[in-house]
């Protein structure tokens, strides 16, 4: 009996060691996590010229959530409505819009605008389409080497002294999120990104594994600002 015993515990310590499904870690959470029925709520405040000087100002709160993701080639195109930067130059209450986050292969994000939208899915579900032309340089916003000072923008942009017309990742620092559902940490890594223009500015704090946890719109001249913080996260239950 002692003898069986050894040999159920031996076999078992084995199995623990070398098992790929019983001593395998938990896969790496996604970067940007795009899988349908992903969603992030925010709320926030809108602000914009009434009348003369004044200024008007609304809470808001507005869902992003990814609907279904269609994949060709090297891409991986997230079709997501009410994406935060829908709220640009509006009084908070624009309808959510549909747009698409492309991910290509070398880890570079691209946001196709809601008025190149049904084009975009078109051609992506074209097998004939080369796809040329398809991402924008001026689209691209983030990449998977979230470095401090990094820019995403064109090569004559990114030499500028003033750090202007490129998305800019200002800083990586360690930033503290309280009351957020859905998440349980509340100091995690952030990508602090910024794209200056004169006109205006937006600014975005992103989390990896998350998502866009703050975003606001500044514009320099009519008041016309947006500011939005994340209060839930729901990932999806897609495997």
């Amino acid at each position: 009996m002692n003898r069986v015993l050894c040999y159920c515990l031996s076999l078992a310590g084995l199995l623990m060691f070398e098992s790929p499904y019983l001593a395998s870690e938990e896969p790496e959470a996604p970067f940007f996590p795009l899988k349908p029925g992903t969603s992030w709520a925010y709320e926030g405040t809108a602000q914009w010229s009434a009348s003369g000087e004044r200024a008007a100002s609304k809470k808001i709160r507005y869902s992003m959530k990814v609907s279904r993701v269609v994949e060709r080639d090297n891409l991986r195109a997230a079709v997501v409505s009410g994406y935060p930067g829908d709220l640009d130059w509006s009084e908070g209450d624009r309808t959510a819009l549909l747009s698409l986050i492309v991910e290509t292969k070398d880890g570079r994000y691209y946001r196709i605008a809601p008025e190149q939208t049904d084009s975009a899915l078109k051609r992506l579900a074209d097998p004939s389409d080369k796809l040329d032309g398809l991402l924008l340089v001026d689209d691209w916003f983030l990449e998977k080497d979230p470095a401090a000072g990094k820019r995403y923008c064109d090569a004559e942009s990114r030499v500028r002294d003033d750090g202007m017309y490129c998305w800019m990742v200002d800083s990586v620092e360690t930033s503290e999120f309280r009351g957020v559902h859905g998440i349980p940490q509340t100091k995690l890594k952030a990508l602090n990104l910024a794209f200056r223009t004169n006109p205006d500015d937006t600014e975005i704090k992103f989390v990896p594994g998350i998502g866009i946890m703050e975003y606001a719109y500044h514009h320099h001249g009519t008041i016309r600002e947006t500011e939005l913080r994340l209060v839930e996260f729901r990932r999806s239950s897609e495997p």
